[in-house]
């Protein structure tokens, strides 16, 4: 709390009175990041368009990336403080929204939305998670624009994968 405070220009007492400590900030954070996730639904035109609009908003905003994966560390279950009602409600709005998809025909029919979901989540996430693979596995930093657009493509090219037979049988 006292690197946040200072970080922030801010005494700690301030943190704890608005938001009622750590936990407070935390699920704060995590609404705020809920809201731009609801936003980035209604404006992506495709599956594509979704996922680079969370692979762009992980790089921009890697610190709640590093909230997330932090609290998996460190509870094997969501609490009741850490996962408020709004926060599950977006996680069952983020996996209605690839159903519809699916029912578009916008995403195979073979795979299952859940998993789908949480592959995507680790792939846009994989840039923040692990910086040392993407410069092992790449030769660039994963803190680099050149490794956005080029992450950004290929994303692209795995997410048309995923809707090749939906659209392949549709033209038939």
């Amino acid at each position: 709390m006292a690197d946040i405070a200072e970080r922030a220009g801010v005494n700690k007492q301030l943190i704890t009175y608005y938001f009622g400590g750590k936990e407070g900030l935390y699920n704060e954070v995590l609404r705020e990041w809920h809201q731009l996730e609801n936003h980035q639904r209604k404006r992506a035109a495709s599956l594509e368009d979704l996922v680079i609009a969370y692979l762009r908003a992980n790089h921009e905003q890697p610190e709640l990336v590093k909230m997330l994966l932090w609290e998996g560390l460190t509870h094997d279950q969501p609490t009741s403080e850490t996962a408020p009602d709004d926060i599950e409600r977006s996680l069952a709005d983020e996996l209605a929204e690839l159903h519809r998809r699916q029912s578009d025909g916008e995403l195979d029919t073979d795979l299952d939305p859940a998993f789908v979901l949480l592959a995507l989540m680790g792939a846009v996430s994989a840039g923040t998670t692990m910086p040392h693979v993407v410069q092992q596995l790449c030769g660039i930093s994963a803190a680099s624009d050149e490794f956005l657009d080029a992450y950004s493509e290929q994303l692209r090219r795995i997410v048309r994968h995923l809707q090749r037979r939906s659209h392949d049988a549709a033209a038939t």
